[in-house]
Order: structure tokens, then sequence, then C-alpha cells
């Protein structure tokens, strides 16, 4: 009886770890694919000061990243696709524009979307995640769109395996990010 009770606490503190991993990753993925927008400098991801589950599936990630270039950047969208075990597994959209300030060290607020493609889809995540802390078998695929200055910008990222992903976009261990 004390096991049933304790189980959804146990679910929800391995959703927490997980998700808490994904939204710092994405935070480091604005920073670093603003970039993307012709920019002479990528932005850079200085931390994450909070991640918000209380409204999940929206997450909420606020974070503080640093503009060198003379120009405003807004990201006004992103969406990206994930995969476990090559089948599609969930989608994390940007809700609300971001802003970086020129020349200046910004903390922004990224508000993200995440929809399972189904409840099994939810189900296989949690127990990948509950087996494996950020699954091995995870792919990534990203879509951004933005302007910097007056210049409009997209930058696709194709699908490929989350490990190869952030070895060559240079993705840092996030438990050093994270809060």
């Amino acid at each position: 009886r004390r096991l049933v009770l304790l189980f959804p606490v146990l679910l929800f503190a391995m959703w927490a770890n997980v998700l808490k991993r994904i939204a710092g990753g994405v935070a480091f993925l604005v920073a670093l694919f603003l970039w993307g927008c012709r920019a002479p400098e990528t932005p850079t991801l200085l931390r994450v000061d909070e991640v918000q589950l209380s409204e999940f599936p929206n997450i909420w990630v606020r974070a503080t990243l640093n503009n060198q270039n003379t120009r405003n950047i807004k990201l006004t969208s992103a969406q990206c696709n994930l995969w476990l075990d090559d089948l599609p597994l969930a989608e994390l959209k940007l809700e609300e524009p971001v802003r970086l300030i020129k020349k200046s060290e910004s903390t922004v607020d990224i508000k993200l979307s995440t929809r399972f493609y189904s409840t099994s889809d939810e189900l296989r995540f949690l127990l990948a995640a509950a087996t494996w802390g950020v699954p091995n078998n995870l792919d990534i695929e990203l879509t951004i769109s933005g302007s910097y200055g007056g210049l409009r910008f997209r930058r696709k990222i194709a699908r490929m395996h989350y490990k190869d992903f952030a070895r060559e976009w240079g993705i840092p261990d996030l438990s050093s990010i994270l809060p």
C-alpha cells in the first residue's frame, strides 16, 4: 500500500530530472543556434537559473545568456522533435519569443510546450529515463527561426543521435549549468 502511494512521487522525481536535463539542453541550444542568424559571435549560455515543471507538459526555463554582438537577437520559433528507439516520441516547441539585448548579459524566460504523440510514448520515455537517465537511444532534430537586427534567419539541424548532437554542437555536461 505504501509502495502504491510512493510510485507517483518517484515518477515525478524521475520526470523532473530528465526534463531538467532536456530543458537545460534546449536552453543551451537556444544560445548555440542563435549563432545561425549570421551573427559574428555565438551567444553563450552562462547558466540555467531555474527549471519549473509545475505546469507539465509545459516547461519553463530561466537562463542567463551573453550576447556579445552589436545587434539584438530575437528567436521567434523553435521546434525540437525527439525519437526513442527509432520511433517518434515527442515534440518540444518554443511558446514565446526570446530576446537577447546587444552587448549584454540577459536573463531570459524560455517557455516550452511538450507534446508526446501518445500516452504510451510518455510511458516509454519514463521507463527509459528511469533506466538510463538521458536515454542512450534518443535522437533529436531542431528547427529554429528568428532575426538578428533586421535580418531573418532559419536553421534546421537534421535528425541525429543525442550524443552526436551534443558532441557536434559542444553542449556541456548539463550538471555543470543546471540549478
